[in-house]
């Protein structure tokens, strides 16, 4: 099969899954599982059943603009790793599809699967939502490294000035990421935004957009690799993550300790109260949010340690000296350049062997 067929069928797979996904939700009025979520605008959530072990598993819903949204990023990314292999002669590396192709569907869960359902009825599924979309999905989605496909099929080179436009590196500077995530995190929870949200359901869009943005801004500077002009080393990164995790158990404590609830659109009664509801959204924020990431520190000392142990060393001041004196005295096949471990390569130690003893037969 060849790719442009591959492609194609897993385009079509894609097509299928999205439109099953928004057939059930249109047709499946009676149960646990929304309508059509055109916006999430309109919506009414008064015939949800308790959430229950079971129907944390069967509530669906299909959110029309992010499911297209979704189909779209995935054929997207297949032309793109196409045109990746015609431009340059080799393959995408199948760790980074895998990475992207997982984040895609894990924000394809997150937005139709009870997790968002419930989104409205409980502010602890709104956290749970709140994570996925800031900490889970925007690192895989960094991790598939779509930015680095962009600019090697882009063969005109006007996207790869204007990535290292001065501006550019302000706006993926590490301060920058860093703040924007301060931002969204505290001004949409310690402020009157979630109260917003939370009596106009069309405004979830929005806020699902703003932490899928904000969560890709800043995990491009903590995790990626990404053809930027600014890069953190693995020490600031690791600086960036924990300042991350500081700002994440800060607003969980003040969530926690608040008297004052986080009203949802229509509470039940089935559930907990809404002040507790709060305090645990709270806890989720804190104990969870932190938890996810504490396993980026880990992450990125595994990734350092490999490319530590794959970047040859750099030949100190003696090794240069010997070598350029080598080639500097025309020893045959020494080579021009300076970096060449002579006692590792056979040829080239021979070589500095035989200069060694003309240089005692010349006494």
């Amino acid at each position: 099969m060849t790719l442009r067929a591959r492609l194609s069928a897993a385009t079509l797979v894609a097509v299928a899954v999205v439109g099953a996904v928004v057939a059930r939700g249109i047709t499946h009025h009676d149960g646990p599982v929304l309508p059509l979520a055109l916006c999430r605008a309109g919506q009414t959530i008064t015939y949800l059943r308790p959430l229950t072990a079971h129907t944390a598993f069967t509530a669906w819903q299909g959110d029309v603009l992010f499911d297209v949204g979704i189909g779209l990023a995935i054929l997207a990314y297949g032309v793109g790793a196409a045109r990746y292999r015609r431009a340059t002669g080799r393959r995408w590396p199948v760790g980074r599809t895998l990475a992207f192709g997982f984040g895609l569907l894990l924000l394809a869960v997150t937005l139709n699967s009870a997790v968002a359902v419930y989104d409205m009825t409980l502010f602890s599924a709104h956290m749970l939502e709140h994570l996925l979309l800031l900490m889970v999905v925007p690192a895989f989605l960094v991790l598939g490294r779509p930015l680095t496909m962009l600019l090697a099929t882009h063969p005109s080179g006007s996207l790869r000035r204007l990535v290292d436009r001065p501006v550019m590196s302000y706006v993926f500077a590490a301060p920058t990421a860093f703040g924007t995530y301060v931002v969204v995190i505290v001004g949409t929870h310690l402020t009157g935004f979630m109260g917003y949200v939370m009596a106009h359901p069309w405004a979830g869009q929005v806020e699902h957009v703003l932490y899928l943005a904000a969560g890709i801004h800043f995990f491009t500077a903590a995790v990626g690799n990404a053809p930027v002009r600014w890069r953190l080393s693995f020490p600031g990164r690791l600086l960036m993550v924990m300042l991350a995790m500081a700002v994440d158990a800060f607003v969980g404590i003040v969530l926690m300790q608040s008297v004052v609830p986080i009203a949802t659109l229509a509470h039940p009664g089935w559930g907990p109260t809404m002040i507790n509801d709060t305090h645990l959204g709270g806890a989720l924020m804190w104990v969870v949010g932190d938890g996810l990431m504490a396993l980026v520190p880990v992450a990125l000392y595994i990734g350092w340690a490999r490319h530590s142990e794959a970047k040859p060393e750099t030949p100190g001041w003696y090794e240069r000296a010997r070598v350029g004196m080598l080639v500097a005295n025309g020893a045959p096949d020494a080579g021009a350049q300076t970096d060449v471990d002579v006692d590792s390569d056979e040829e080239q130690h021979l070589a500095y062997n035989r200069w060694l003893a003309s240089l005692s037969q010349r006494r």
